[in-house]
């Protein structure tokens, strides 16, 4: 979709994030009840899933956003956090 030109201002107003000191202490801590595997959350009150670089790489959120054309986000922490 093409306004006067140019191209709407797309904002993802539901995305995302899981902090990487967040994701080593639920690593070093089991009272979470969480375990992270490679790259994978198993346990705590959520299916299993994939942990996508962009979740806790602030350059890879960057690159993730504009690989979709979105100019910004709002983030806010993963359910399972």
């Amino acid at each position: 979709m093409e306004t006067q030109g140019r191209r709407p201002w797309l904002v993802d107003v539901h995305n995302h994030v899981m902090p990487a000191e967040v994701l080593d202490l639920l690593r070093r801590e089991p009272a979470y009840g969480v375990r992270i595997e490679g790259n994978r959350w198993v346990g705590g009150h959520h299916v299993p899933f994939t942990i996508e670089t962009s979740f806790h790489d602030p350059v890879a959120k960057l690159a993730e956003l504009d690989s979709y054309e979105i100019a910004s986000a709002v983030v806010s922490p993963t359910p399972a956090l």
